[in-house]
């Protein structure tokens, strides 16, 4: 099996530029503009400030490998499965302070050709099990698999959507600013 590493992939990998059964590693961060686009969107809710002010102090790593198949059912088929880690700023749900929140999530994602999300078996369908095991499934349209979508979903779907600075912090109330109640 051959491996190969880089550090730069378009948002969307076009299959017919990877060979069948051979690893592609990449090693991202926002350096790459999909990437940052996605730090950017997770800084969104801090609001003192815009969203690429803060990317001086956030950071986002990206670790993808990418293997084509050819499966007897779907035909090509892309594999995909790494480790996203992103270290952003957001505003504590508590007191509206802006703090600083962490997310780091696994995935494993599947990419079959796009004909099939119009079949019923698969309209529904959010996993796969293939190669032996299970995987997200997404779907590849004109032969590009769109990374960026993928990686923005396993981000969104793990990060904190309530995060609190800090628990014991006095909350202000509007009505009555000369004085803190808990």
């Amino acid at each position: 099996m051959h491996q190969h590493t880089e550090n730069s992939l378009d948002a969307k990998v076009n299959l017919t530029q990877l060979a069948p059964d051979r690893s592609y590693t990449f090693n991202l961060n926002q350096s790459e503009e999909w990437v940052r686009e996605l730090l950017m969107e997770l800084n969104e809710k801090a609001t003192s400030r815009n969203p690429e002010d803060y990317l001086g102090e956030t950071n986002i790593s990206l670790t993808i490998e990418l293997k084509k198949k050819n499966n007897p059912t779907f035909g090509p088929i892309l594999l995909a499965s790494g480790k996203v880690e992103a270290e952003f700023v957001t505003e504590c749900v508590r007191t509206l302070q802006e703090m600083k929140d962490q997310v780091e999530a696994e995935f494993k994602a599947v990419f079959i050709e796009n004909i099939f999300a119009e079949e019923d078996e698969y309209a529904d369908t959010v996993e796969l099990f293939v190669e032996n095991e299970m995987y997200d499934l997404h779907f590849y349209e004109l032969n590009r698999a769109d990374m960026k979508e993928m990686v923005h979903e396993v981000i969104f779907l793990n990060i904190n959507e309530y995060p609190v600075a800090c628990h014991d912090t006095p909350l202000e109330y509007a009505d009555d600013s000369n004085n803190t109640k808990q």
